[in-house]
């Protein structure tokens, strides 16, 4: 063999060499981008299913049942825990006017429900950021049913459908207050309140906007309205507010008025 054919051999050996090492490069290079096999994929897919299930088992989780066992008022309730302890529940985000009778009433129609519907029944209580109020009562969102979360939000229609605290609201069986830190449900709250407004329900059949007080005999209501003033300050306050923890005074709210007291600003009380 010649000289010249020894280096043809010798070139055309290299070329093939240098075929072989940029395919071995390739596989190399897809195997990075793409190192999943079929069993992995699969395997992640289940592990992803696992997880979603765990959140929603843990976000079903955060609704805790309750038998109602008294009704205080339009925006207070005691309930029995699974524990058999009995607690007293506040309503966040809800201010029902004492002299409001709507709450001795009781509906068969769903869309009218008031807290007297609610004796004896099972609900469940979630919370939000702050668990007891000044008086030691729970604070809560009461809910008829757990509300569907997909995935991990709870829409409008499910709060005013399900959440006890809305509908009561968008019957304009009260009025909206904000309670911060407890804001989770804020908007949807004060959109309840404001389409019982829009409609003229309960309350605000007779009162102008939002947050007003009803003008009708208002002589007469605030006699039978109670509020509570402290010994030495100058404000009225609503049976739960903080600032009654060293003294608690009742006086109507009319007295209360003519003997100069102001409307507390925290628990906003009826003026």
């Amino acid at each position: 063999m010649s000289s010249i054919e020894k280096i043809k051999q010798s070139l055309k050996e290299q070329k093939s060499l240098l075929i072989g090492l940029c395919f071995f490069i390739l596989v190399y290079v897809i195997g990075l981008t793409h190192p999943q096999t079929i069993q992995e994929k699969e395997d992640n897919a289940v592990n992803k299913t696992t997880t979603t299930q765990k959140q929603e088992q843990q976000s079903t989780s955060e609704f805790v049942p309750a038998i109602v066992v008294r009704i205080h008022d339009g925006e207070t309730i005691t309930v029995q825990l699974p524990d058999g302890a009995k607690e007293k529940v506040r309503l966040i985000g809800i201010d029902a006017p004492v002299e409001d009778t709507l709450i001795n009433l009781s509906s068969k129609d769903p869309a009218k429900l008031t807290l007297a519907d609610l004796w004896g029944k099972t609900v469940y209580l979630e919370k939000d950021a702050v668990n007891r109020d000044s008086n030691g009562y729970l604070l809560r969102y009461v809910w008829l049913e757990i509300p569907d979360i997909k995935p991990n939000v709870i829409s409008d229609s499910e709060v005013q459908k399900k959440m006890v605290n809305a509908i009561l609201l968008l019957n304009g069986y009260g009025k909206y207050i904000s309670t911060s830190p407890n804001k989770k449900y804020e908007s949807e709250l004060a959109r309840s309140e404001f389409e019982a407004f829009a409609h003229k329900k309960g309350i605000w059949s007779i009162s102008t906007a939002p947050h007003a007080p009803p003008d009708s005999n208002k002589s007469v209501k605030k006699q039978n309205i109670i509020v509570y003033v402290t010994l030495t300050g100058h404000k009225y306050h609503r049976s739960w507010c903080r600032y009654l923890k060293y003294s608690k005074i009742p006086i109507s709210l009319g007295d209360a008025i003519n003997e100069g007291y102001e409307p507390c600003s925290v628990c906003n009380p009826p003026q």
